[in-house]
Parts: structure tokens; sequence; C-alpha cells
């Protein structure tokens, strides 16, 4: 083939026109430009090659992953953990509506006084307390717009509200951080004696605040992964009580919003795996899945095991597979009318793709789905810490779903065994968690810490 295109190259040059075959490569005149498509389309057939590999690589991966937890975790097990998801997150979705009292209460106290210093000023909650992923110790993010759109510099507004502020009563710990990476004024309210109180984090609306449309985005998100509110309340709650900072940016923690869209990726892996090669992850057989349901006293129409496989996956890919170094985690890749290099399922959590990226020296890398330049994990420096405690929790679950969960064992069997798969446990914690033993375990020495509501268990 390349003796046939040299000799048709020198006729094109010799008689300065194209020959018969020639019309195979039109755009081809020279012997130089043949030679330069040829190694074009060598590079594209090796890039193929190479690509197709990568996903024959991963394929092996997720599979070889299933089929590790499959061996591990019995439909018990499995339907015993997402009954204590639903029952904590049923827990924290009641103490959050507790505290909509509290944020109500501030916001009829805030919002006069902002309109006074700054006439037609309008104050809009967005964050956890919007999107429904509030935890006990969430902050009440508060964003103020002004008449004609976003502003470019907040710093004077800033500061007539935090003097505004400074002599309120029900306010105290007021600081104005004007050279955050986002300007904002940090407060405790207590906006009645009877009432608790509850950290303001108070921005302006700039051409760069992203707060409202990330609101609406979680709530896209929600309704397309109904696992994603009772999981993200959990893990929320999880890295709060585990404390050193890790769910504090200020601190080098991972933010709220980066750990939600970790749990999307999971999700969303899980759905395109489902959808592309029927992969149901686990299939125990009809028999086993009414039995434990029955035992649980779960709906078996509610997909009594979905919360739990996803929270053993979550926990294995981002504690054995994701590699802070080199993977991008991207829930939202962008939409195209093309066809993608590589399929959707792989676009999630792109391993080995951070070295040739923007973000090549963040120490971790979780793309904005509302601005795909920006990572929202760049100022998480302690990420290395819950990486490790993601890892941390994992084990413990798994030495406890055993003594927990033994074949034979009946849901009433589970409380007498909690105290045996907990370490350091006080008798008071033991008593008042006996319904979470599972949970006790992944939360470790500090325990949940909540009593918990048990009377909605078959709700997501």
């Amino acid at each position: 083939w390349l003796g046939w295109g040299w000799g048709n190259r020198r006729r094109v040059q010799d008689r300065g026109g194209l020959v018969e075959g020639d019309e195979l490569y039109p755009e081809v005149s020279t012997t130089y430009e043949y030679l330069a498509w040829l190694n074009q389309q060598n590079r594209a057939h090796h890039e193929a090659i190479r690509r197709v590999e990568a996903e024959q690589r991963r394929l092996m991966e997720l599979q070889n992953l299933f089929i590790h937890i499959g061996k591990k975790w019995s439909s018990m097990a499995l339907v015993q953990l997402s009954r204590e998801l639903r029952i904590l997150a049923n827990t924290l979705i009641k103490h959050g509506e507790d505290r909509r009292k509290t944020q109500a209460l501030t916001l009829n106290l805030l919002r006069p006084l902002i309109h006074k210093v700054i006439p037609g000023a309008s104050v809009k909650v967005y964050g956890s307390f919007a999107t429904g992923l509030n935890i006990p110790s969430s902050d009440l993010d508060l964003v103020v717009g002004v008449q004609g759109g976003p502003i470019s510099s907040p710093n004077f507004y800033l500061q007539t509200i935090s003097k505004a502020l400074h002599n309120e009563p029900w306010i105290s710990n007021l600081k104005y951080l004007p050279h955050a990476s986002m300007p904002l004024i940090k407060a405790v309210a207590t906006p009645s004696p009877a009432s608790s109180s509850i950290q303001i984090d108070l921005s302006f609306q700039t051409s760069n605040h992203r707060g409202l449309t990330v609101v609406s985005l979680m709530k896209t998100l929600a309704i397309s992964h109904p696992e994603l509110i009772p999981l993200g309340l959990v893990l929320k709650y999880y890295l709060a009580k585990q404390g050193q900072g890790m769910n504090d940016p200020f601190q080098g923690g991972l933010t709220s919003y980066g750990l939600i869209l970790m749990l999307v990726a999971t999700l969303k892996l899980l759905k395109e795996l489902r959808r592309q090669f029927g992969y149901t992850f686990l299939s125990p057989s009809a028999p086993d899945i009414a039995n434990a349901t029955n035992l649980m006293g779960i709906n078996k129409n509610s997909e009594a095991m979905d919360l739990g496989k996803a929270l053993i996956v979550f926990l294995e890919v981002y504690s054995t597979i994701f590699s802070p170094s080199e993977d991008i985690v991207e829930a939202c890749p962008p939409s195209t009318s093309s066809p993608s290099p590589s399929p959707l399922w792989m676009s999630y959590i792109r391993r080995g793709a951070k070295r040739e990226s923007v973000f090549e020296s963040d120490g971790v890398a979780i793309v904005d789905p509302t601005d795909s330049t920006h990572n929202i994990a760049r100022s998480a420096y302690n990420f290395p810490l819950v990486h490790s405690s993601f890892k941390s929790a994992l084990q413990r679950l798994e030495k406890a779903a055993p003594e927990v969960c033994r074949e034979g064992s009946s849901f009433q069997d589970v409380d007498s065994k909690v105290y045996n798969c907990t370490s350091k446990k006080s008798e008071s914690s033991f008593r008042r968690n006996k319904e979470l033993p599972l949970l006790e375990a992944v939360f470790g020495q500090g325990g949940i810490g909540l009593d918990v509501d048990t009377s909605t268990t078959t709700q997501r």
C-alpha cells in the first residue's frame, strides 16, 4: 500500500493532476501530504485501541469490585443497612424541620435590618437549608441581591451590613471576611431566648456567585436520584461527626457541595451501568429479599437494598479505587451532540485525567457543573483525611456486618449483637442507638449521637 502511495504521489507530481485510484484520497496532492495523512490515520487507530483497552480495564475493575462486594454482603445485611440509613435520614430530616423554626425567626429579624440600610435589597436562602440537605450543624447560607442585578464588588455593602449587625443583641461572634474567595459575613444568630443558635453565612449576589444556580441543580438531581437526599444527609452528618475540620472548607475540608457531587457521580455510575449492561449490581433470589424485608419490616416494593448498595459502592470507590492525585470527579459531564470518545459511565470518575487538565496541581479535583473550569475542592488540602476516613468506615462496616447479620438472624437478634461490633461505646450510646448497629460501626468511636426516629422507616 505504501509503495502504491509513493508511486501515485510521484505521478501526481509529474503530471500535475490526479490519476485513477486517487479519488480515494482527493485531498492528498503530494507525497508529503499523503504521509502526513497516513500518520494521522495510524495515530487515530492507535488512540482508538487505547480507548477500548481503557474501557475494558475500567469495566473489569468495576466487575471485580461488584463481585468482591457480592461475596461479602448478604441480602440480610443489605436490607438492614438500607433500613438504618432510612431511619437516620428521617431523624436528620426531623431535626432539620425543627431548625427551620430558628431559620424563620432569624430571617424575620434580618430582612428588615438589611432593607433599612440597603433599600430594595432581597435576601434569599441557598445552600443546604434550600436543598433539604441541612444537618444539625449546618450554617444558614444567605445571599443578598440589590436592584440592578449582580454587583462587581460587594465589600461596601458587606461593611454596611456588618456595622448594622454589630450592635444587635441577637448577633454574636460577628466576623467580616473581605479577603475570602467569596467575601462574606459570618455570625451566630440567637433570634429569641427560647430558640437555639444558628450560624449565618451572608454574601452578596455577584456575577460569579453560583449559590442559587446550585440550589436549582441539586433539586433537579434529587428528583432523578431518590437516594441522593437520604444518603447525602447521612454522609454529611458522618463527616461532621468525624471532626478535624473534614467538612469545613476554611480548615481545608471538603465542602458539602463537593461531597454531594461525589455521591451523584456514584449514583449516576450505577444507573448508567444498569442501563447499558443490565447490571443490577447484586441479584439475590427473590425469596431471600422477601425474607429479609419481612424480617426488617420494610415494604418490599420500596427497593429495599438500594440505599445500602449505593453507600457500599460509594465507600468502596472513594476509599479503594479513586486516586485524588490522578482522577477527576465530574458528576455532570457536558452533553454533546457528537459521539463521545468514551462511554458515559467512564465520564463520572475520569481515571488518570487529572494529569492532563487545568486541575493538575490541585490536591483533589471535583468539577463544578455550573463552571467546568472551577474545581470545587481546590482548597480541600485536608482531603487525605476524608479519604482515610472513608476507608476506615468501610473497614468497620465490613467487620460489623457478618456479626450483626449472620445467616438465620432475625431483626430482634440484631440488638443483642451491636455492642460486640462497635468499639469503645458507652452503654448509654449502645442503648440509645440499638436500632442502628451497622451505622454505629460506620461512625466509629464518637458514635451517631442522636436519638433516632424509627416511626417512618419505609420512607426514602
